[in-house]
């Protein structure tokens, strides 16, 4: 029955739009909201100012590739990537040996590298984006998610994302909070987050996390290059 309902999602964020002739186009996340909306798409009596008729949203699912997401991953939509960008996660204080410190406040830094899709040849701007989340050997969030906007995190778990982008900060934690995500602004290359790390005894977690080198402000998922990775940290004293 799981693996029935899993296809089921990933075709729906993998088609948005009808077929026409032999090809159809996915369309990407441009929208703060699209991770919670319908995978089925968003019907006309839902739209805000910033929705799309139709357009297919996440459903809950942050595509990091954890449990919590089925394993879905950003590049089951952004297909076709070239694989030249690369990531950066920095953590403050750092993370060393591999090992993190139980009940301890990290901020994240995360850096697209190598970023190529850029303004130019009538593309006045790019939408790149980033998911990362924390997951036990339980599939389950461990710790605490944060946004680096005061008061927004897992914790506290916003049901919703704003009307508006937050101008305050350049992350968000809403919905089921199982993912940190970005908040979408053209040409971003480095984001701000945090983690407050799981209480002793809770073992090893695995960070999953994509970055997305976007084009053409997510009119399409296809011409976007994606790094994704997944680091096991241990628990330290």
């Amino acid at each position: 029955m799981k693996r029935k309902n899993n296809t089921r999602l990933y075709v729906s964020l993998a088609i948005a739009l009808p077929v026409v002739g032999a090809s159809a186009v996915a369309l990407a996340f441009p929208f703060g909201n699209s991770w919670m909306q319908p995978a089925h798409g968003v019907a006309n009596n839902q739209i805000l100012a910033h929705d799309v008729a139709g357009r297919a949203g996440g459903s809950g699912n942050w595509s990091t590739g954890s449990k919590m997401d089925r394993g879905l991953k950003c590049s089951h939509c952004h297909t076709d990537s070239p694989g030249v960008i690369d990531a950066t996660i920095d953590f403050q204080p750092p993370i060393t040996g591999g090992k993190y410190v139980p009940d301890t406040d990290y901020n994240i830094t995360i850096t697209l590298v190598n970023e190529t899709k850029l303004p130019g040849n009538g593309v006045p701007t790019t939408l790149n984006g980033f998911a990362l989340t924390f997951e036990g050997a339980n599939g389950l969030r461990s710790g605490i998610l944060k946004s680096d906007i005061p008061g927004v995190d897992s914790n506290s778990c916003p049901q919703q994302y704003p009307a508006m982008n937050p101008t305050n900060g350049t992350s968000y934690v809403y919905g089921n909070c199982n993912a940190i995500v970005f908040v979408p602004v053209p040409d971003t290359v480095v984001w701000y987050a945090g983690w407050r790390s799981p209480p002793a005894g809770s073992g090893s977690v695995k960070m999953w996390y994509a970055v997305v080198d976007g084009d053409h402000q997510g009119k399409s998922s296809l011409d976007d290059d994606v790094r994704e990775a997944v680091v096991t940290y241990d628990e330290g004293p």
